[in-house]
């Protein structure tokens, strides 16, 4: 987690599945490339849900948010309002995932649709195990992670990213 902390890509195993997890915040065009690259391509950040309404993201398809939920469905995507082009690019997503990160961040600073989602989540206490490494992110000190589980991101990276550097 001190990699994760550092801002470095790490790769986590979830059952029979590998994870790549970042951090948002200062994740840079060369990593998101490399998420990108070697998964679906479908990336999300991982926002607590405060974030997702101070933001203005609603659930696309609206979940419970009962206190026994650690997380919910996935977010509207969006891009960043300023600096991006078509949205799709690494350094486009990577640009947005900063803008979600930042605390600064206001609705304004988003347009959708975009091409970047988040999954909203909460600190869970009815849950002992954290299957998608975001609680594990956010102790390391990452307020934001970008990863591929199921509760914090939607990558399944291929068994063959495991031998590429993730930086």
């Amino acid at each position: 987690m001190r990699a994760l902390a550092r801002g470095e890509l790490i790769i986590l195993r979830h059952g029979a599945r590998l994870v790549l997890v970042g951090c948002a915040g200062t994740v840079t065009t060369e990593q998101m490339a490399f998420v990108i690259r070697h998964s679906t391509g479908f990336v999300q950040v991982a926002l607590h849900e405060r974030d997702c309404d101070r933001l203005g993201l609603p659930e696309a398809t609206p979940s419970s948010r009962a206190p026994s939920v650690c997380a919910y469905g996935q977010c509207v995507a969006v891009d960043a309002s300023a600096g991006v082009t078509t949205g799709i690019s690494g350094a486009d997503r990577a640009l947005t995932a900063r803008v979600l990160a930042d605390p600064r961040s206001s609705v304004d600073d988003l347009s959708r649709p975009g091409h970047l989602g988040s999954s909203p989540w909460r600190w869970c206490t009815t849950s002992s195990r954290d299957s998608s490494g975001v609680g594990q992110a956010v102790k390391a000190g990452v307020t934001s992670p970008v990863s591929s589980a199921t509760l914090s991101a939607g990558l399944s990276v291929r068994e063959r990213a495991s031998t590429s550097s993730p930086r």
